[in-house]
């Protein structure tokens, strides 16, 4: 193996989903289409989701929390992990999920969201 083969098989091992990495707050870029619900403009098939930090955005964003999505495991292990949250960031995505009135009580029940 040369280098370039080396360190493309480093970057894939490091990004792939494994069940130690699927946990609350994990950062895993996958892609969703319509068929998971999500409403698409302009003639788009599919949005990849994406981490909100710096490593591969080149422009402020935020965290889309308008819609709840159950993605099954299979698919997030063909995503691509970028990390955790931290709890800073994770502790201020639930505390304005909590308090919004977007989702119902049974939906925050559902998604691990109602924690008091």
């Amino acid at each position: 193996m040369d280098l370039r083969e080396l360190q493309a098989e480093y970057i894939r091992q490091q990004r792939q989903v494994t069940d130690e990495r699927i946990a609350m707050g994990a950062l895993i870029r996958t892609i969703l289409s319509e068929s998971d619900g999500l409403i698409l403009k302009e003639g788009r098939t599919e949005k990849p989701k994406r981490e909100v930090y710096p490593e591969f955005l080149d422009y402020d964003s935020y965290v889309d929390c308008g819609e709840l999505f159950s993605i099954p495991i299979d698919r997030l292990k063909q995503g691509e992990f970028f990390g955790f949250l931290t709890d800073e960031d994770r502790n201020g995505i639930f505390d304005l999920l909590e308090t919004s009135d977007i989702f119902s009580t049974k939906q925050k029940k559902r998604y691990g969201i109602h924690r008091r």
